[in-house]
Order: C-alpha cells, then structure tokens, then sequence
C-alpha cells in the first residue's frame, strides 16, 4: 500500500494544557462531544499525545485548522479545570519549550 500524498495527510498541532484537580479521559471527551458534537469532534481527529501526572500537564494533538477551537473548547470544561498553555507544531516544541 502506497502512503499517501503530502497534501491529503493529516497536518497535525499540539496544544499543551495544565491541569487542576484529577484528569479523567472519559469525562473529558464526553464534554467535549457536548460542545462540538459527534461530527466536529471527529473532525478534530483529537488524541492524547502525553501525559505528565506529576506535573499535572498534559499534550493533546489535533488538526490543524481545529487547534484554537479545542483550547476554547479546554478552557470551558467543567469536570477538570484545564488550562491552555502552548500551540505547537511538533512534540518537542510543545513539550520542551517554556
């Protein structure tokens, strides 16, 4: 199978959050599906890229042309106060830098 033109693939961000209390996956994608909805929530091709429980940080990654959409969408959960920190274009980038 032949991998896919560079213009049909996935153009992916990271957005780095901070968050307070206990993360719960679960909880958060079920409020996140309350405020996108099934469509747009499968158009954010949203997963969770790391994940640091000591310093209660966390690396979601997403499409590109969604990647402000999902720190609002964040930044209004309930069940977890999650703070939008960085937007970045690799990993490292968001990990790494301050």
């Amino acid at each position: 199978m032949k991998a896919p033109d560079p213009t049909r693939r996935l153009k992916k961000r990271y957005v780095r959050a901070r968050y307070i209390g206990s993360y719960d996956d679960r909880k958060v994608q079920i409020e996140l599906l309350s405020l996108f909805g099934e469509l747009n929530l499968g158009k954010l091709y949203l997963k969770t890229a790391k994940h640091d429980h000591a310093q209660k940080k966390i690396v979601f990654r997403c499409e590109r042309s969604k990647a402000h959409e999902l720190a609002g969408a964040l930044s209004l959960i309930k069940s977890v106060r999650i703070i939008p920190e960085r937007i970045s274009g690799s990993i490292k980038g968001a990990t790494t830098k301050p």
